[in-house]
């Protein structure tokens, strides 16, 4: 090359230089042109072409970017930025500092174990293959062991996605040479029942190990699945049917006999997540329902009293949502109000406290002079109605007073009298022998006459009746 270009300068120098006359011929120049356009047109020129393909051996030095394809989506800008659509690499991607704008999206599973990508597949006989792994650094080495089971997935992304999962076993290392002699599973051991063969660049994780408790744990994310699971005791491809290999999950329910049991009872629902562990220790535990709102707990307390300030919420001390039960008259109220009014105890008539396990709520009637009475003497006397509920003493919506001596006409002339009068909780009954008319108690009276006085009352949405019979 060097030398052409001497050649096309000597030649253009001399034309130059030139003093004769009619020495400089259309020949002598269109020589000169002519060997100048067959050294640009030549493969070994400095030049890059635009009208072909052209391979320049030297740095290109592009102070104003790059701009590649017709669209111009992919440019390569002078800050060092790269704008395009989609990367893909074959081998690793390194990264001093990776940003994700706004979301990044992986499908499949994540496994968090030993790893490495398949570079090389060589068949040994007898069902054997040595794995040759890919060095990703100088430094790097396979991590796996002897008796590690292996597990690769390989998506065909090229063709129709159709993607198939890889079983087998370790039987020898080669840390040396970074390579791995593994023993496949036979179809009938593996999960879906068909086992495939290994693929170069496969990545391939560690699921388990047949004999090293040590490494016979891993963790995973399925997306495929909806959980996130850490597995134990994995000595197989196939995980125990009895739940014995998952002792932890977030996220939708394992198949694991006790939850099972739990979706058939109803307790749980199969396609709502959960928290499955053997041993949760937590300070602070807030449980809520399904829509958000807080699940109070149940606080209890033996009794209450006068100054004791009962809530239904959050407890700042606690850190937690409660609702305050306490034991009163016999009975358990639960505080349905924000705060219970201080002071104030709970009663049935209280719209604040709610009765959740009621004392015998009673109705007995009294009589101020006793429960037996001459017939052939006036005498008088007030019946006292009480009404308990528990250790409480109650005041009723509504009394009714009503007479039942088997004289109707009398009876009912009674009890419309009785109506007019203030209802009260007493009622005073006479019997004078000289003025029957001002008497309580019809004539004749006799030995063996029975009259009634039936007290009716009503307390909050609840009826109570006593029948006194003299």
């Amino acid at each position: 090359m060097a030398q052409n270009i001497a050649a096309i300068r000597q030649l253009l120098e001399q034309i130059r230089d030139e003093r004769k006359t009619h020495a400089n011929t259309a020949t002598r120049v269109g020589n000169a042109l002519l060997m100048l356009l067959g050294y640009m047109t030549d493969s070994d020129n400095p030049f890059l072409r635009k009208d072909q393909d052209d391979v320049s051996k030297f740095l290109l030095t592009l102070q104003k970017g790059l701009v590649v394809g017709e669209s111009g989506d992919i440019r390569l800008n002078p800050d060092g930025s790269i704008t395009c659509s989609s990367i893909h690499v074959n081998g690793s991607a390194i990264f001093d500092e990776l940003v994700i704008n706004e979301q990044s999206v992986t499908s499949g599973d994540q496994i968090y174990s030993d790893r490495g990508i398949i570079d090389k597949v060589d068949y040994c006989g007898e069902g054997r293959y040595k794995l040759t792994f890919r060095k990703e650094y100088d430094a790097d080495v396979v991590s796996f062991k002897v008796h590690d089971v292996l597990r690769s997935r390989t998506n065909d992304l090229q063709t129709n996605g159709i993607s198939f999962t890889s079983w087998y076993r370790v039987v020898a290392v080669d840390y040396a040479a970074n390579e791995v002699d593994v023993l496949l599973y036979p179809d009938d051991e593996v999960p879906g029942g068909k086992n495939y063969l290994p693929l170069e660049a496969s990545v391939v994780s560690r699921w388990g190990n047949a004999v090293d408790q040590g490494r016979q744990q891993v963790f995973f994310l399925s997306s495929l699945d909806g959980r996130f699971c850490f597995l134990q005791n994995v000595t197989k491809p196939i995980i125990n049917d009895e739940g014995s290999n998952t002792t932890a999950f977030i996220g939708l329910p394992n198949d694991v006999p006790a939850l099972r049991q739990l979706i058939d009872e109803g307790s749980l629902t199969a396609g709502k997540p959960i928290l499955y562990a053997e041993t949760a220790v937590v300070e602070n535990l807030i449980t809520v329902k399904h829509d958000g709102t807080p699940d109070y707990t149940q606080r209890e307390w033996i009794a209450w009293e006068e100054d004791r300030k009962y809530i239904r919420g959050y407890d700042e001390t606690e850190k937690r949502h409660v609702q305050d039960n306490v034991w009163y008259g016999g009975s358990l109220w639960r505080c349905i109000v924000a705060e219970a009014t201080v002071g104030q105890p709970p009663s049935l008539l209280s719209t604040e406290w709610a009765c959740i396990r009621s004392a015998e709520l009673k109705l007995d009637v009294e009589s101020s002079n006793g429960d037996w009475f001459n017939a052939s003497k006036s005498f008088n006397t007030t019946l006292v109605a009480t009404i308990t509920h528990g250790d409480i003493q109650l005041s009723a919506d509504s009394v009714v007073w009503t007479r039942e001596s088997g004289d109707d006409a009398g009876d009912e002339a009674w009890n419309m009298n009785q109506a007019k009068k203030d209802q009260t909780m007493s009622l005073a009954v006479s019997y004078n022998l000289e003025q029957q008319e001002l008497s309580d108690i019809p004539v004749p009276v006799r030995y063996d006459t029975k009259i009634g006085f039936r007290c009716t009352v009503t307390v909050t949405d609840r009826t109570l009746t006593h029948a006194y019979i003299i």
